[in-house]
């Protein structure tokens, strides 16, 4: 990469620390407090995991001049934002949303719908020209995307029975899910040497980064009013 360009990714790559400090500390203020819920919290612990990814992002197109396609510290930050994500869906929601059913089997079958979009983004890259330390790298990042995607879209899609927790975030979810999304096209377009189009997603995942908390503070307000 020119001068120009390493310094074209800094902006844009800022631009998505910036975001996501604001989520970040946006979650803490609004969710770190007694009584706040354990799944909002677990979410903006999530945001933290990008801050720290894309701190990494930076330094490390600054010491080298070009994005990693292997690994590089920051991708901890992306796999411990998953496991944030995953862990916030699965373990504080899940089981008052989905009672095991057989009515509901339908939305469960269908929420494997995001991993396998997640999947297929990521084939082009296993038959590529990228080293396999990369391939392994990226796989390992989507394993990580794939279940977190699969819950943000059941909970997306899940009929809110009688409880009332999904319907107030679902609009925060659709947002989660986006930013699993085009997390996966950015890495994949790095995997390929497409700045031009991970630049693009940056973007839009910073959009998603701004609006993300502020959603699920104003649906989370909504559980206490019950």
């Amino acid at each position: 990469m020119s001068n120009q360009e390493v310094m074209l990714a800094v902006i844009f790559y800022g631009l998505l620390l910036v975001s996501a400090i604001f989520a970040f500390v946006y979650g803490v203020i609004s969710f770190f407090k007694k009584g706040k819920s354990l799944y909002a919290q677990l979410v903006t612990c999530g945001m933290g995991c990008f801050v720290m990814a894309y701190i990494f992002q930076i330094l490390q197109i600054f010491i080298t001049k070009e994005i990693e396609t292997g690994f590089q510290v920051g991708n901890l930050g992306i796999i411990g934002a998953m496991a944030f994500f995953f862990t916030a869906s699965f373990g504080e929601l899940d089981d008052d949303v989905d009672d095991g059913y057989k009515s509901l089997r339908k939305y469960r079958l269908l929420a494997f719908i995001a991993p396998l979009v997640i999947l297929i983004i990521y084939l082009p890259s296993l038959f590529s020209s990228i080293s396999v330390q990369t391939k392994i790298f990226t796989l390992i990042q989507f394993i990580f995307i794939g279940p977190a995607a699969y819950y943000s879209f059941k909970h997306l899609i899940i009929p809110d029975v009688d409880v009332g927790i999904v319907k107030p975030i679902r609009a925060y979810n659709l947002v989660q899910l986006l930013m699993e999304l085009f997390l996966t096209l950015e890495l994949g377009a790095i995997n390929f040497n497409g700045e031009v189009m991970a630049i693009i997603f940056v973007v839009i995942l910073s959009i998603l980064f701004v609006i993300s908390i502020p959603l699920l503070k104003k649906g989370a307000s909504k559980w206490t009013q019950q």
